[in-house]
Order: C-alpha cells, then structure tokens, then sequence
C-alpha cells in the first residue's frame, strides 16, 4: 500500500471498529483477521495496492455501514480500465494531429461500431451500465489503434502503452 492509501486504512480501520463498538486491542486483532481473511497477508504492508487494497477496505467499509464506499471499492478495477480507456483516447488524439478530441464521443462510436448501445446522459460514468468486461475490451481496442499509428508514425514515439505519456502534437498530414 501506499502511505496515502495507509492513511485511509487506518482511518476507516478506526471508523469500523467504532461502528462494531470494538475495544482498542480488539480493534488490532479484527484489522489483522480482515487483513487475513481478505488477503491472506499478515501484515498490512505486505498487501498490493489495487485488488488487495480495494478488498480489505471494501469489507471495513461494510463494517462501518459505508454502503457507497463499499460499493464504490467493488468498481476498482472497472474504473482503472476506463482511466486507460480515456488515456489512450487523449494520446490517440494527441498522436493524430487533434488534441482537442472529444473522448467521450470517441469512444461512443468505438461502443456502438461494438454493437452496444450507449447512453451519452450517462456522461463520464457511461462504463456502469455495461458488463465488466466492456472498458477493458474498449482500452484493447483503442491501443490497437494507438499502436497501428505510432507504428505509422515511425520510430521516435513508444509502442507500448504508458498511462498518462505525452506527446508534441503531431501534424495532421503526417498522422494520416
């Protein structure tokens, strides 16, 4: 785990055991059953910091009667792959000569060429509606093209994929 990410362990640790009106050396034993339970590690500091975060802080957020940070934990790895997605839109843009890309629609049509219907009020949370699956699908599909005109485009930019990489705009011309 992160320190950021220990912060709010121990946080919502606390909050959890107050809410099953827990003592302060029982509150250490329930941290490390969880921790056991939901992972399998004994320590806390042993524990990744995506699925094994997300799952020991969904179960303490259970346990405080947090219904939306739990759910909002269950969503972990769905929301990392659209943060791909919407990357991977923006250096598509950036790599095509249009900075300025509407990644929302981009990726509405890469939905609906799929053969999904797609709700745009849904705005940035459009991924809720569709099987789990579907924002990694969409970022497979979005470096495939990504990675067909970094080819194009020559040797001076990166083929793989690189979250949050920049590049200099490229000319229209040369991006076609």
């Amino acid at each position: 785990m992160t320190t950021a990410q220990m912060k709010c362990y121990r946080r919502l640790v606390a909050r959890a055991a107050f809410a099953l009106g827990l003592s302060s050396e029982e509150r250490e034993e329930y941290r490390l059953a969880v921790l056991k339970d939901e992972t399998g590690k004994e320590s806390s500091t042993l524990c990744n910091n995506t699925s094994e975060f997300e799952a020991i802080m969904r179960r303490h957020a259970a346990d405080a009667g947090d219904w939306d940070l739990a759910a909002a934990f269950c969503l972990g790895e769905e929301r990392r792959w659209v943060a791909m997605a919407d990357d991977c839109a923006r250096q598509l843009g950036e790599l095509s000569g249009r900075p300025e890309l509407d990644r929302l629609a981009y990726l509405q049509g890469i939905l609906k060429k799929a053969g999904f219907l797609f709700a745009p009020a849904c705005g940035d949370h459009w991924w809720l509606d569709f099987p789990a699956a579907t924002p990694r699908i969409v970022f497979c599909i979005l470096d495939k093209a990504r990675r067909r005109l970094v080819k194009r485009l020559g040797g001076k930019y990166r083929l793989a994929y690189h979250f949050g990489a920049h590049w200099e705009s490229v000319p229209a011309k040369e991006a076609k």
